[in-house]
């Protein structure tokens, strides 16, 4: 991530007063979003479908092996969501993480 990227996040977050705060990522760097997270909800998914998303819904170019391949579970403790189905059941599974309270 791009150094004044970071530092605008990161003063977004330290501004805020929510306790809980969502980013959508895929990279968890030292130095930035790696130092600022407390907890990672890994939403793990079928390659096949991701690229189904991102090529038909998404408008990407068909060839993202590359930039799938960068993509790596980080070194940070993390909760691993399996997301093989609907957006719906996604959900479902999120909120009863959520009020387990281990999000």
């Amino acid at each position: 991530m791009h150094p004044l990227v970071c530092s605008e996040v990161k003063k977004i977050l330290n501004e805020s007063d929510n306790e809980n705060i969502a980013i959508e990522a895929v990279y968890f760097e030292k130095g930035c979003l790696g130092d600022l997270l407390d907890k990672l909800l890994w939403i793990d998914r079928p390659i096949l479908d991701i690229k189904k998303v991102l090529v038909e819904e998404r408008k990407f170019l068909d060839n993202l092996d590359d930039l799938i391949n960068f993509v790596k579970k980080p070194n940070l403790p993390y909760i691993v969501v399996e997301n093989n189905s609907s957006l719906d059941d996604l959900k479902n599974k999120i909120d009863q993480l959520w009020n387990l309270k281990q999000l």
